[in-house]
């Protein structure tokens, strides 16, 4: 399959413009007929013969494009457009270049179309998601093993960084009789609440915690009930009530949601 290469309009202005018209086709037919390395695999005769161009002539060319240009604008080999390659035919020297110039908006309707076109089935994407090697957004020569090694590397680390980060406030230290557990617990919880413990509330529900505890109650134990029934306040754990979560929800006085909407903020 033939290979793309987008015809600048810096041809104009370059010195390939300024040779003869058969230099010129010579050279346009190179670029579209190059593979995705910038390989044409194809012998002077049948050059001759394609580009309606005398044996003897098309001779002259070739040495012309594979001689170094001290007017080029690339520096690349002395300004050499292509060079002979083992086994037969030629590479163009700065084929990357010609290939990878297209514009951003155009590569990106190329890929829309793309996928477009080789887009799974419904049940194929449910069966699997995973994306082409030949994709077009892959470069063209083969990438190294170690890529998708440090992309998922990375992204382990990422969740391990996750995983690490407290649940509280780095700068808030709870008080010794305060269960690590227990106080995690009621943290998680607040945070899938989307009630997140501030440095305030921290201050708050310790505070009230020290009330707690002054009364006779334990501080986890209170904690504990807190999480279990989703309560982003403290109460105290009355005595005879059944251990359901439905049972426990009653808990709370009228005094008690005053406290739990003003800290719940």
């Amino acid at each position: 399959m033939s290979g793309f290469a987008k015809l600048d309009s810096g041809i104009v202005n370059s010195t390939i413009w300024v040779q003869p018209h058969d230099v010129l086709r010579v050279w346009i037919w190179f670029l579209s007929q190059a593979d995705s390395r910038g390989t044409v695999d194809t012998a002077a005769p049948a050059l001759s013969l394609i580009c309606m161009v005398p044996l003897e002539r098309m001779r002259e060319i070739l040495l012309l494009l594979e001689s170094p240009d001290p007017d080029s604008r690339s520096p690349n080999d002395d300004g050499r457009r292509i060079e002979k390659i083992e086994g037969g035919g030629w590479r163009i020297i700065n084929y990357g270049k010609y290939r990878e110039s297209r514009d951003p908006q155009e590569r990106k309707e190329y890929q829309r179309n793309w996928d477009k076109q080789h887009r799974p089935s419904g049940h194929q994407r449910a069966a699997v998601r995973q994306k082409s090697d030949h994709s077009p957004t892959q470069s063209d020569q083969t990438r190294p093993e170690t890529t998708k090694a440090e992309a998922e590397r990375a992204e382990a680390e990422k969740k391990d960084q996750k995983k690490k980060q407290p649940a509280l406030p780095l700068a808030f230290s709870i008080p010794s009789w305060i269960s690590q557990e227990a106080w995690e617990g009621f943290a998680e919880m607040r945070k899938r609440k989307r009630a997140p413990l501030t440095q305030r509330a921290c201050s708050m529900v310790v505070k009230e915690l020290t009330k707690l505890r002054s009364e006779g109650h334990d501080a986890n134990a209170v904690l504990d009930q807190s999480t279990l029934n989703s309560w982003t306040a403290v109460y105290p754990v009355k005595a005879g009530k059944s251990g359901s979560p439905a049972a426990q929800r009653s808990a709370p006085s009228a005094t008690d949601m005053d406290y739990l909407n003003a800290v719940g903020k």
